[in-house]
């Protein structure tokens, strides 16, 4: 079983390349699309894996190199629903927040806050922190600043260093 999540997560991670090589052949079917968002639809479903995470980064790839084909405005709205929510699995709206505020989705900066404002997953800090940086605005450097200055965890504090350099003065 193990072996199963390593061998699902590996597919995902290099479908975008798969499907770039199908395109430029001009052998990339609507059928294939249906079916490689499909699987990122369920995979991001997929509770206390890093499959979410991963096809949510693939869809994005994809929407990079293919915005007729995949949507990244889709992609944008799901991860942040995803990062929203507090009921989101924790692997997986990790993803969501760095998605969204890449999208510049700044509906996603509040609930970064919270996730700051009480003790949790370090990861799940460390990307709503740099969501902070990226969609946040200035009244967060004060809440960034304590973090990077409190915190004990070397990797949060520069997620929190990070996410100051970004914001600007």
């Amino acid at each position: 079983p193990a072996v199963d999540v390593v061998g699902r997560d590996y597919v995902l991670q290099h479908l975008p390349d798969h499907l770039a090589n199908l395109h430029r052949l001009g052998r990339l079917t609507d059928g294939d699309v249906r079916a490689v968002q499909a699987a990122f639809d369920r995979a991001i479903d997929y509770p206390d894996t890093t499959h979410g995470g991963t096809a949510m980064l693939s869809w994005k790839r994809l929407s990079e190199r293919m915005p007729d084909r995949f949507s990244g405005e889709l992609l944008a709205a799901r991860a942040e629903t995803i990062a929203l929510s507090d009921a989101s699995d924790t692997l997986t709206r990790i993803t969501a927040f760095q998605i969204a505020a890449d999208f510049g989705r700044k509906s996603v900066a509040a609930a970064a806050r919270r996730v700051l404002d009480r003790p949790g997953s370090i990861g799940l800090q460390m990307s709503a922190a740099a969501a902070l940086g990226k969609v946040g605005d200035v009244g967060d450097r004060a809440r960034l600043t304590a973090l990077a200055q409190g915190t004990r965890d070397p990797y949060l504090r520069t997620a929190a260093q990070s996410a100051l350099a970004r914001l600007g003065p």
